[in-house]
């Protein structure tokens, strides 16, 4: 889905168009055909200011940060001014950005989030985000999608291009589904615990299923999925990126006993584990936690007085096999047979003795 239909759906008709630039700055071939002087973050020419009597002192600190207050209040209202005519991108504080209420990812992923920097840092933030007025916190603003070019720009000490809407909640977290999905960029288990997250926030399931852009059946295995694998082993396992449906759910079905969910919390805390890097901590836990069958305990050879091995008994869970050697002993093993009713009323007298 193409960002600027995103926005026409979850903001209404009256969004006007967006074409994202190739540069970092709008220029006059973009298709708002915006003047230079006019795009966000970019002052109005002003006539030069009056010479001024620089003081010292107490009052020279006074007047700078009186400077400051003003300029911050002319910049705020030059956003102000810019949104309500309906320009799409400003440029704004990262330290006056949240993260969304709710979170899509299972932690960071560093090296991308390394690659992502350096691409920003040579051609420049080409991609807005997408934020809101922070509906708490008045002149701060909550991200809807963006979280890692956010990052990125805030680590380069850059100021982050983002298109800004007023938002509701239910927007804001379709807006958020829908980019990641458009991206390909959340893993299959991340989507789940988003899906499931929101469902225990009191979204309805076609609020979600628009978020996702899944149909009903997809998203209640997905929820079915995310309420059978514990949050404190998805966490610890991470996004997964290479793993998908069928072997999460392969997963979650082996740790439905309390057996596997313990060895799989061992595991978690475990030397191979925490050393291991993405898809890799998902095989070393379903290792873990496969039931690990006892060997088989080598049979107990019988031997004759004269030093024959003529039987061999194996046992294991709920049998036990008796083998004869029929070569070394011929008819041994039929005069067993012939005589088990005997050896049985003598095992039950025996035992009713014990």
């Amino acid at each position: 889905m193409a960002r600027k239909n995103l926005l026409a759906n979850i903001a209404g008709p009256d969004v006007p168009d967006v074409e994202f630039p190739s540069k970092p700055a709008l220029t006059a071939a973009d298709t708002q055909q915006v003047k230079a002087a006019d795009l966000p973050g970019s002052m109005p020419q002003r006539p030069p200011a009056a010479p001024t009597i620089t003081k010292t002192g107490a009052f020279g600190t006074l007047g700078k940060s009186l400077a400051t207050i003003a300029s911050q209040a002319d910049r705020a209202r030059d956003i102000e001014e810019k949104l309500s005519a309906g320009f799409a991108v400003v440029e704004l504080d990262p330290d006056t950005i949240d993260p969304a209420f709710i979170s899509d990812r299972l932690g960071t992923q560093p090296e991308q989030d390394a690659d992502l920097k350096q691409r920003i840092a040579e051609d420049g933030q080409l991609v807005p985000i997408l934020v809101r007025p922070h509906p708490d916190n008045k002149g701060r603003y909550q991200v809807a999608y963006g979280h890692r070019r956010l990052r990125a720009v805030k680590a380069l000490g850059r100021k982050v291009r983002a298109v800004v809407r007023e938002l509701t909640d239910t927007q804001l977290v379709i807006a958020q589904g829908q980019e990641n999905s458009a991206r390909a960029d959340l893993s299959y288990i991340e989507k789940c615990l988003f899906a499931s997250a929101l469902e225990k926030t009191g979204y309805s399931r076609d609020v979600i299923m628009s978020a996702l852009s899944v149909d009903k059946a997809a998203l209640s295995r997905m929820i079915s999925l995310a309420n059978k694998v514990p949050q404190e082993i998805a966490k610890a396992i991470g996004s997964a990126p290479g793993i998908g449906r069928v072997r999460w759910d392969e997963l979650a079905e082996a740790l439905q006993s309390d057996a596997a969910l313990e060895r799989a919390r061992t595991a978690i805390q475990s030397f191979p584990f925490e050393t291991a890097e993405g898809d890799q901590r998902f095989e070393v836990l379903v290792e873990a936690v496969k039931e690990k069958r006892a060997s088989p305990k080598p049979p107990e050879v019988w031997h004759t007085p004269d030093g024959k091995a003529i039987a061999k008994i194996s046992t294991a869970p709920g049998r036990t096999t008796l083998v004869l050697n029929d070569r070394l002993e011929p008819d041994f093993g039929q005069f067993i047979a012939g005589r088990l009713e005997a050896l049985y009323k003598e095992f039950k007298k025996t035992r009713r003795g014990v």
